[in-house]
């Protein structure tokens, strides 16, 4: 009888955008606070610097020795309190400020060519072109590193939803060659008009917003601003959104996912705590199953993944996502 063929999930965290200058979860406050004291960002209509101000307080008023905690607690300590007492939340304006602040922050700190980057040379490196039938991505992160390199590649991404919940502004091409991507915690490429709210694919590695405005404009019959869009994303702490259909979809592409594969790789993820939703999905894809599984991070947190996946069959590569490309193939510790 043949061998069943490989097919790879490489799920994604922050560790795997921070070689591409992301910043990491726990650095995103502190740059809001740069940003504002620098007051090098560009403010408008709908986000003003009293806007920003009115942040910074928040966060002041929360943390003021500024040593602030991942996004993820942070969204929890805007929204949560009123959620929890069955109301909705006095604190969504701020929500939404932040949300396109944070979009700004990340459009501004993607520079550089996207075939210098690690994201690019990883999927040059597994040969995705050759091997899209047999890879998928489950990404933890908002970014779009490895959004616009696979179209740098001209393979288009899959998203697994519907042509209602994600509007495509250029949709794909049927002779086009497409990779499935599930990002479950959103994505700054899906830009939610404040208006109508529709949500909005942008194809465009940098000026997101300036794309929504110019791309969306015929849309709505005026003269679309970018203060209408802001990126829509589901922080894992936002109980609320848990119940959309947008949110659902992502959660039964990410178990379809992990049950088709038979070889994990999990690159700079460390399973936070506020991430309940994707040990759940991962508890649903992997019951009854024995699947390869290798934690790719120089800091491994084994005891937050061997509740999953018995430690015995987790293959570790203490290193980073940069070092990790140069030698694919061979795990240095094996628990």
């Amino acid at each position: 009888m043949p061998a069943e063929p490989l097919r790879t999930l490489y799920i994604l965290g922050a560790g795997a955008s921070k070689d591409d200058n992301a910043p990491l979860q726990g650095d995103l406050a502190g740059e809001c606070k740069n940003r504002f004291i620098a007051q090098d960002l560009r403010y408008d209509g709908w986000f003003s610097r009293d806007d920003h101000q009115e942040i910074i307080t928040f966060l002041h008023e929360h943390w003021p020795d500024d040593r602030y905690p991942p996004m993820e607690d942070i969204f929890a300590s805007i929204l949560i309190p009123d959620l929890l007492r069955g109301k909705k939340s006095s604190n969504l304006r701020i929500y939404n400020k932040l949300i396109y602040l944070l979009g700004h922050i990340i459009d501004s700190l993607t520079s550089g060519s996207i075939e210098s980057s690690t994201t690019y040379r990883f999927l040059q490196s597994i040969d995705i072109n050759n091997n899209r039938e047999f890879i998928d991505f489950l990404s933890m992160n908002w970014d779009i590193f490895l959004d616009h390199a696979l179209e740098t590649l001209n393979l288009r991404v899959n998203y697994g939803l519907s042509d209602e919940l994600l509007i495509d502004t250029h949709p794909l091409a049927n002779h086009q060659h497409h990779v499935n991507v599930c990002k479950i915690h959103g994505s700054f490429n899906w830009m939610k008009c404040m208006k109508c709210k529709k949500t909005f694919l942008i194809h465009k590695q940098k000026g997101i917003f300036e794309s929504a405005r110019n791309q969306l404009t015929h849309d709505h019959g005026d003269e679309g601003i970018d203060y209408r869009f802001i990126p829509d994303i589901i922080p894992p702490s936002y109980l609320e959104r848990f119940k959309t259909s947008v949110f659902t979809s992502l959660m039964n592409n990410a178990i379809e996912m992990i049950m088709r594969s038979n070889n994990i790789v999990i690159i700079g993820y460390s399973f936070p705590d506020a991430d309940v939703h994707m040990r759940y999905a991962l508890l649903q894809g992997l019951k009854g199953r024995k699947t390869s599984v290798t934690i790719v991070d120089p800091a491994p947190r084994i005891d937050r993944i061997s509740p999953f996946i018995p430690a015995r069959e987790i293959h570790v590569v203490a290193k980073t996502f940069k070092e990790y490309i140069v030698d694919l193939e061979i795990p240095i510790d094996i628990y």
